[in-house]
């Protein structure tokens, strides 16, 4: 399934984790719903996996900008899912 996910992106980092390029990004978003609220002031600020190619097409990014992304569900270790960002939406 891929949905479109539009935040504030704070930064994309690219490294080489054992020959391969890993990336990943820092996104942000305020608190949508009351329980969020509740426990967050400012905005959630989240860092999450995104594709290689995804770094190349952002070169043009130095500082913080709001971004709509197209992306996957990625089940992270211990039950959790974050999104996976594969691309940028125009």
């Amino acid at each position: 399934m891929q949905f479109q996910l539009t935040v504030l992106c704070l930064g994309i980092y690219r490294h080489v984790v054992e020959g391969q390029d890993q990336c990943y990004a820092v996104i942000a978003r305020q608190p949508e719903n009351e329980d969020e609220r509740d426990q967050h002031r400012g905005y959630l600020v989240q860092q999450v996996t995104a594709e290689p190619r995804l770094f190349e097409q952002m070169t043009w990014l130095n500082a913080p900008a709001t971004l709509s992304f197209l992306c996957t569900i990625s089940a992270e270790p211990g039950s959790h899912y974050r999104p996976h960002l594969l691309g940028l939406c125009h």
